[in-house]
């Protein structure tokens, strides 16, 4: 794949076996960052957390590169019923800690996030609906749903089960400095939060081939690039593709890593009854305003197409008939105009800048379309803890539109995105009352083309009708590695840290 630009389709074995190097290996990445929360799996789903948690942690499935639903911790999952799950655990599985992985870790861990302190975490609506759990014997999970939910295996890929009796012991604070799950490195230290020391873990049931893994976190990207090309880091991720211009012809290996989720400006419905935003034609008019060629073409080097809809072909649900969201500034300023606003209006966008590939060039050239119609935005970049806060609690105060990966990524179904920005979000910031029995109808549909066909179909009522954001470009991920890096696999958030590996330099 040298020098390719194109999905990461590694296929992914499911025969996991012991492969420490002979030689002393240690692989060196420049990231832009560590987790926020440093070791705690619960407050993300997406980059940077992801680059490290998928060292550390495992879920019961995970979704692979080809966006496919695969075995983890459970071996195999069965609904026996509309609202009854049963999942056979992975045997002879052990945390880092050496406590065992059976079925009451899993308990443990979905308890944990069922609780009352739990449930402000990032991931816990994914495990909302769940009214019952038992395990008949200690690799038999049994879980119970309060109303149908078809794709409950695909949402549990988002939930890393923790050592129960660590967290138990630790508390989540001490738990995040020194986390402890079942994947194939173990955390030796954060560095201060810029430096994770991770050791590898050989008991792991996918055990690495490398002996060490070090996160070097370089927040600017022409200096995450030269740590690669100076041989002082083995791989660099959150390039931009301007990065990869040269990079193929010097040696190095470059990598797009196509994601489920689309670059957007969620805009707000919920707690602003005076916005503009409340009316449709001035959600759509916002999205006729902006010109997505220039950004895929001037921004993102043509490795990108201009978006059709909230999600990527790549993803269950994708509507195929929607054609690229047109660029259309005079439709926009006479719809503003039936709206009621001829004059335009002034809108605050709460935006995360340096999060991923030329996100500030992004959202700026979102605000320079918009003020040709009129509409002048204040662009206020924004700490990740508090757009966070924000996010989960819906107290977003006097943000019209925020930044967002319109992210079926984490699970490649489009569900996921559509009911974020649905009336059933906790703390919710959109809601359209019409599409809600369509959308709870999907949980109940349990054959895939018939649940296929209802997704497609909100996807389209959604982008033509509706227009809860802007929808701009695909939100991929570019990564480069030095010739030496072998066994490069991609997952939708991450890399397959048990499959890397590293041959001598020369």
């Amino acid at each position: 794949m040298m020098g390719f630009i194109g999905r990461a389709l590694v296929g992914i074995s499911l025969v996991f076996t012991p492969a420490i190097s002979a030689h002393a290996t240690t692989l060196t990445m420049a990231v832009r960052a560590l987790p926020a929360s440093l070791g705690n799996p619960f407050t993300s789903v997406g980059q940077p957390a992801s680059e490290a948690w998928g060292a550390i942690f495992d879920a019961l499935t995970y979704i692979d590169g080809k966006g496919t639903l695969q075995p983890a911790l459970a071996v195999s999952w069965t609904a026996t019923s509309s609202t009854e799950w049963v999942f056979q655990l992975r045997e002879g599985v052990t945390f880092q800690n050496g406590e065992p992985f059976n079925a009451q870790a899993v308990i443990d861990t979905l308890s944990l996030l069922l609780s009352d302190a739990g449930r402000g975490y990032f991931v816990s609506p994914e495990v909302a609906g769940i009214a019952a759990m038992r395990s008949p014997d200690p690799y038999t999970l049994i879980l119970t749903t309060k109303t149908p939910d078809a794709i409950l295996p695909t949402r549990l890929s988002l939930i890393s089960i923790v050592a129960p009796k660590a967290w138990a012991t630790l508390g989540p604070d001490q738990f995040a400095q020194s986390p402890v799950g079942t994947g194939p490195f173990r955390v030796l230290g954060w560095g201060s939060g810029n430096r994770g020391r991770l050791a590898g873990f050989e008991k792991s049931w996918r055990a690495p081939r490398l002996q060490a893994l070090e996160f070097r976190v370089i927040p600017e990207s022409a200096s995450r690039l030269q740590a690669l090309m100076s041989g002082s880091a083995d791989v660099a991720t959150g390039l931009s593709p301007e990065d990869f211009t040269l990079l193929p012809a010097e040696g190095f290996k470059t990598y797009t890593i196509e994601t489920a989720a689309v670059f957007a400006i969620a805009l707000r419905n919920i707690g602003n009854p005076t916005s503009p935003l409340q009316e449709a034609r001035v959600r759509k008019a916002l999205n006729l305003a902006v010109d997505r060629q220039k950004i895929a073409q001037g921004i993102f080097n043509g490795t990108v197409k201009p978006a059709s809809q909230g999600a990527q072909d790549n993803t269950f649900g994708f509507n195929p008939d929607l054609q690229p969201l047109a660029y259309d500034p005079a439709r926009a300023r006479q719809l503003l105009a039936e709206a009621g606003y001829p004059n335009g209006f002034s809108l605050n966008f709460d935006v995360l800048i340096g999060f991923a590939a030329a996100d500030a060039a992004l959202y700026q050239k979102v605000v320079d379309d918009l003020a040709q119609i009129g509409v002048k935005v204040t662009l206020r970049a924004t700490p990740y803890a508090t757009w966070l806060q924000k996010y989960t609690s819906g107290a977003w105060s006097d943000t019209d539109g925020f930044s967002a990966r319109w992210d079926s990524g984490a699970y490649a179904d489009t569900i996921r995105a559509i009911t974020a920005a649905s009336c059933d979000k906790p703390g919710p910031f959109f809601c359209a009352p019409e599409l809600m029995a369509d959308i709870r109808a999907t949980n109940s549909t349990f054959e895939p083309e018939r649940r296929r066909q209802q997704l497609q179909s909100i996807m389209a009522r959604l982008r033509d009708d509706v227009a809860p954001a802007i929808w701009l470009v695909p939100a991929n991920f570019y990564v480069a590695t030095s010739d030496h890096l072998i066994h490069f696999t991609a997952r939708e958030h991450g890399l397959r840290y048990d499959a890397l590996d590293l041959m001598p330099k020369r």
